[in-house]
């Protein structure tokens, strides 16, 4: 963006990384309250 470019996020790896996210997301909000080690998301990078 600095050098007058066109910023796009579709560089190696970021559309994996959000598909994985999005997934992650949907898996938690459509758990249920009593599946605490479903809920429990730790970060893994």
């Amino acid at each position: 963006i600095k050098a007058g470019k066109l910023f796009t996020d579709m560089c190696e790896g970021l559309p994996e990384k959000r598909l994985r996210g999005k997934t992650l997301m949907n898996e938690f909000n459509h758990s249920h309250p009593s599946e605490v080690e479903k809920r429990v998301m730790t970060p893994t990078y």
